[in-house]
């Protein structure tokens, strides 16, 4: 796994074949805990180093809000589906877009 962390989004590579690119807002929790609360997209992401090296165990949407990610390590990470005319999220595999 790879986490790029961007200016305006972050990519979540998962393999050489699949990527999640983060548009809009996420939740980044241990335990409940809320880790990523303070600053713009960038700061909050540098949380994320937390998620290299592990796995996912679980993914589940919750109704249209979010796309949650559960790792072995207790973490969370809600991917959150802002409305409008942006996209909240794109999910590519091997460069084709699967799921936005």
């Amino acid at each position: 796994m790879q986490i790029v962390i961007g200016r305006h989004d972050i990519q979540i590579v998962l393999s050489d074949a699949i990527v999640i690119a983060i548009h809009s807002g996420f939740e980044h929790t241990r335990r409940g805990h809320e880790l990523s609360t303070a600053g713009d997209t960038a700061r909050r992401a540098t949380t994320l180093v937390s998620l290299l090296g592990r796995k996912i165990q679980r993914v589940a949407a919750e109704g249209e809000e979010a796309l949650v990610l559960s790792f072995d390590n207790h973490e969370v990470l809600a991917l959150l589906v802002a409305g409008g005319a942006h996209e909240s999220l794109a999910i590519t595999h091997r460069n084709r877009i699967v799921a936005v």
